[in-house]
């Protein structure tokens, strides 16, 4: 006879809807934050962590989400001196001036404008004449919305005047990033352009790009994983997260132990676990914080192949419960990540309702930045973005990967799979989708009435959805539509 059954069925993020709540003045889109504190020195302006899969992370997918307030965790796939490697190369990482940046005539549309903005990320636009002299700035999140778009941007851009220089820092193109880099240290602006003796627009930078960007590495929990560890740390890695298929076991809850030991000040993140009872175990041992999900991967068969898994809403109640109830006993507040089932913005949102933060695989695989092999429409390499059509994915535990350990095979003999490897569909470069998602993020925020994260755990109220409800709410009786 088994130990326990639970007759309540494991629940998907899926299953829920937010409801809404009281919306004040104080609550509009543009004063949310979505700032994320894992740590007492780790504190992400994003909540979004990336998975630990070769696929996935390499180098340009954790520099771009680094670059965007987000953490990159560098698989321990690689050899130990690659792994080491990417991460002082991204913590070393100091952005340059912006050759060439994206200008716009000034009698181009407002739409027209957008549409370039929406294609490749950015939110700036130089504007320039014929002749490339500097006229002024379009910000898409600060420009008058009353404006009808199909005007000319001139009309919405911030015009510039060498004498005003308290929202357009201009310069000498002559001037070196050093003395750029001093002069934002002194000024509010979030941006500064660069002019010839004509005016001319030569080069640009931005404010953002010269804060120390953070990282994360993975470790396993077999022989060698303190070299590694040890390489991780002194190479700058912000975060250490153990990457096992199911951390409640001897093995991670020695490694927590013992790297704790030695790097006290070094946050770790223990997982992946899916109950209560490996939550305390983790806290017990030392985690900083914790990683839920099992089975629910995109590409992932462990479910499947053992029958061992969660739903993930039902993994993260249950450990956010755990969390919570930590803090209330002892004032010692362990931050969990949700890791898997999240493909689109409707479920970051239910996630985001009880977890601290998302750590996301399929979801930054199909972005230009990640480290699968791109392939054409015939499923061919290739390296041009504009052949791109898909993008090569695999799971750590698939025939590909090999990585068997992370799923408690301790020998190549026990060794069978429990990933599977194919394609997804190519979406472009990380920064505009990922953009188009934290807005509706905060979108859903302004609607429960929640100028941030912590707020919105505290208020936001959800509701089963029945199957029926889940028909109506999606696309329905037409013929056909565009998405």
């Amino acid at each position: 006879m088994v130990k326990r059954i639970i007759w309540e069925p494991s629940r998907s993020l899926k299953e829920f809807v937010l409801l809404p709540g009281y919306t004040g003045n104080d609550c509009t889109i543009d004063k949310i934050s979505l700032e994320t504190r894992l740590a007492k020195n780790l504190v992400l302006d994003i909540p979004f962590l990336s998975a630990a899969m070769m696929s996935v992370t390499g180098h340009s997918l954790a520099l771009e989400l680094a670059q965007n307030g987000g953490l990159g965790v560098i698989p321990d796939g690689f050899q130990i001196k690659d792994q080491v490697s990417i991460i002082k190369r991204i913590k070393n990482f100091e952005a340059g001036f912006i050759n060439n940046p994206l200008t716009a005539k000034p009698a181009e549309s407002i739409a027209s404008v957008l549409e370039k903005i929406n294609k490749f990320g950015y939110s700036t636009m130089f504007i320039v004449d014929d002749y490339r002299a500097f006229l002024g700035v379009f910000d898409e999140n600060n420009y008058d919305k009353t404006i009808d778009v199909r005007e000319p941007v001139e009309k919405a851009m911030i015009p510039f005047d060498k004498k005003n220089g308290k929202e357009i820092s201009w310069y000498d193109s002559k001037l070196s990033l050093k003395e750029i880099k001093k002069s934002f240290e002194k000024n509010s602006c979030k941006f500064a352009v660069l002019l010839d003796g004509q005016g001319r627009l030569v080069n640009a930078s931005f404010k953002k790009d010269f804060k120390e960007l953070k990282v994360a590495a993975s470790i396993n929990t077999y022989e060698g994983w303190a070299e590694r560890a040890k390489a991780c740390v002194e190479a700058g890695a912000d975060l250490i997260t153990i990457d096992t298929s199911d951390a409640f076991n001897y093995f991670a809850l020695k490694v927590i132990k013992e790297f704790k030991a030695s790097y006290p000040e070094v946050p770790v993140c223990f997982g992946n676990i899916v109950t209560e009872e490996a939550f305390y175990k983790g806290v017990e041992a030392g985690a900083d914080m914790v990683k839920v999900g099992m089975g629910i991967g995109s590409i992932c068969s462990t479910t499947d192949i053992k029958a061992l898994g969660r739903g993930q809403f039902s993994a993260g109640l249950e450990v956010c419960s755990a969390r919570d109830n930590t803090f209330k006993e002892n004032g010692n507040y362990v931050p969990v990540i949700l890791d898997g089932g999240i493909s689109n913005a409707r479920d970051m949102v239910i996630a985001l309702t009880l977890v601290d933060a998302i750590m996301l695989g399929n979801y930054f695989n199909k972005f230009f930045e990640a480290a699968g092999q791109a392939l054409n429409r015939d499923k061919k390499p290739t390296s041009t973005e504009e052949e791109t059509a898909f993008k090569e994915t695999w799971g750590e535990g698939s025939r590909k990967a090999q990585n068997y350990r992370r799923y408690g095979h301790r020998s190549v003999k026990t060794a069978f799979e429990e990933g599977v490897e194919g394609t997804v569909e190519y979406k472009g470069r990380l920064k505009p989708n990922l953009e188009r998602d934290i807005l509706k993020i905060k979108s859903a925020l302004s609607n429960v009435g929640c100028k941030n994260l912590k707020e919105f755990r505290e208020k936001a109220v959800l509701e089963v959805i029945s199957p029926l409800s889940q028909a109506d709410a999606g696309f329905h009786d037409l013929a056909s539509y565009k998405t």
